[in-house]
């Protein structure tokens, strides 16, 4: 059964409604700087606690940005940090990872992927995608921050000497780097 959707005009956007008023879709003439604007409104709705909210409009932003679009990874990567389960948001991180493999969202999804695979107590699949940003992605920050996480995965493995060496390589890229890892935020 088709869903009738009520459109209505907004400044630079239309805005398509189901019957109940949630948002189906949004349409821009400007798409990704309008997208950019939608996805900082649902950070801003997720950090206010309203996750339904946020839920919708990244929900509503992947199912009409273009697969091929610039920002189509950070669609996804803003629905899986939303993500209602574990499940949903490891198919968004991977389909990320698939899809823009050298974007900044892949990179921050296979950090995402790691600490799960950790907290999974999965220390070789954490390993796995932490190899993948040392690989992938050499720069200081990426590397600083890849090599700590290693070490804790080494660590929680009991495999004390390399942990120790990834813990000062970890320690050597953040120093040469001008950005701290993200990491030290989290």
């Amino acid at each position: 059964m088709a869903e009738t959707l009520m459109i209505e005009a907004q400044k630079s956007r239309v805005v398509l409604t189901d019957q109940e008023g949630r948002l189906a879709a949004v349409l821009s003439i400007a798409d990704i700087a309008e997208r950019a604007r939608l996805l900082a409104e649902a950070r801003q709705l997720g950090n206010a606690g309203q996750i339904s909210g946020a839920r919708r409009i990244t929900d509503s932003l992947s199912k009409t940005a273009a697969s091929d679009a610039d920002d189509f990874a950070d669609v996804l990567f803003a629905r899986a940090t939303l993500a209602p389960s574990v499940l949903d948001a490891s198919l968004d991180y991977e389909k990320i990872i698939a899809e823009a493999p050298r974007s900044t969202a892949a990179r921050a999804s296979l950090l995402r992927l790691a600490q799960r695979a950790l907290i999974s107590l999965d220390g070789v699949k954490a390993l796995e995608y932490l190899q993948r940003i040392l690989r992938d992605f050499p720069d200081d920050a990426s590397v600083a921050e890849a090599q700590y996480w290693r070490a804790r995965a080494l660590l929680d493995a009991h495999d004390i000497t390399p942990a120790c060496l990834a813990n000062r390589e970890a320690l050597a890229h953040a120093e040469a780097g001008t950005d701290e890892p993200d990491a030290a935020r989290l």
